[in-house]
């Protein structure tokens, strides 16, 4: 079996390349996930990192709310700083559904940074593919822990058709909803 901090860094190192390339002025535009602009979708993925240290037993850092790229930066790194004891992958974590293996909870957010990564890149002019193999190994996940009937709505869009010849990011974001 592999080791979900892999992909999970993966993911998460890409849609942090993926804010690195947001200008001001793209802050304030609207995300594909509906209701968000890149700055309230970046403020969201800052939450998410923290909730990972948080629940890897370490303190999250404070975020400045000036610069979200660069809190965005910061979390990420103490998300994975978090993540990188062996140890860590055997403890049980909170979520919603209660008590969940840390390994699990790595398998939940994977596909959450790589999807943002995407939202953040499609509205911001940058490529928005994920190198395929990663992403086509998170849509498979995301498939199954996000099932098309009975998701949450207000946390997954209805599954829509992805255009011809999408990749597998662009497959992905069209599995969560955009």
């Amino acid at each position: 079996m592999s080791d979900p901090r892999d992909d999970f860094r993966a993911a998460l190192d890409w849609a942090v390349a993926k804010a690195a390339a947001v200008t001001p002025a793209q802050l304030e535009i609207d995300s594909p996930n509906a209701g968000w602009t890149v700055r309230q979708l970046l403020e969201h993925v800052i939450g998410s990192a923290g909730f990972i240290v948080t629940a890897f037993g370490g303190t999250p850092p404070d975020a400045s709310g000036d610069d979200p790229v660069a809190d965005f930066a910061q979390a990420a790194q103490a998300a994975r700083e978090a993540i990188a004891d062996d140890a860590g992958l055997a403890r049980e974590v909170d979520w919603v559904s209660g008590k969940i293996p840390a390994a699990a909870l790595l398998g939940i957010f994977t596909p959450e940074f790589l999807v943002h990564g995407w939202d953040i890149a499609s509205v911001t002019g940058q490529e928005a593919e994920a190198p395929a193999a990663l992403a086509e190994r998170v849509l498979q996940l995301a498939k199954v822990g996000v099932p098309a009937e009975g998701r949450n709505p207000q946390a997954f869009g209805p599954v829509v058709e992805a255009p011809a010849g999408s990749g597998p990011t662009r497959q992905l974001a069209a599995w969560l909803g955009r």
